[in-house]
């Protein structure tokens, strides 16, 4: 186990900007294909399709 201190992030320079209802889409180039997708970000907010609800 490292005993190494951690970094610490840097503050951005700009505040990250309020949160969107907005959902931009886009045409499936391989409707054919199956996709996994995955997101690797610290925070994630979502909106429900069905019920608008933020998750």
């Amino acid at each position: 186990m490292s005993t190494a201190p951690r970094k610490q992030r840097r503050k951005p320079a700009v505040p990250p900007s309020a949160p969107s209802r907005d959902l931009d889409v886009f045409p499936n180039p391989a409707p054919e294909r199956d996709y996994v997708i995955r997101f690797d970000v610290p925070e994630f907010t979502c909106l429900c399709p069905l019920t608008g609800v933020a998750k």
